[in-house]
């Protein structure tokens, strides 16, 4: 005796899938964009609000860059941008990017869960 199973439909499924998941990661990957131009804004603002600002070369080499689509940098282009985070036995730390993590947290959190609430959404 033989029994045969056969899987009809699997090709559609396959491509369903691939649609899918090429929209969801679309989105995420924008939302991500988006809070790292959020975060890039608060670390900017906090170093502009520093009263040692002198010639914003540090200020002007934030940026946000994206790795690839799951995942962003913020940070700088300069050389010493480390020792103004975190300071020196010379200087007490500044902390830019920390305080700007600590205040945009929700924010960045509630970005990306839209984006994939909106993924989920349009799945149908």
């Amino acid at each position: 005796m033989v029994v045969k199973v056969e899987l009809q439909g699997l090709k559609n499924v396959q491509n369903k899938l691939l649609k899918t998941y090429t929209k969801v990661s679309s989105e995420l990957s924008n939302n991500l964009m988006k809070a790292g131009f959020i975060l890039e804004g608060a670390v900017k603002q906090n170093i502009a609000s520093y009263p040692s600002v002198d010639t914003g070369r540090f200020l002007n080499s934030v940026h946000t860059s994206r790795l690839s689509d799951s995942s962003v940098t913020v940070s700088d282009a300069i050389g010493y941008g480390g020792y103004l985070e975190f300071g020196t036995s010379k200087i007490a730390a500044r902390k830019h990017f920390q305080k700007a993590v600590r205040t945009k947290k929700a924010e960045i959190i509630n970005i990306l869960k839209r984006g994939v609430e909106k993924s989920v959404k349009a799945l149908g």
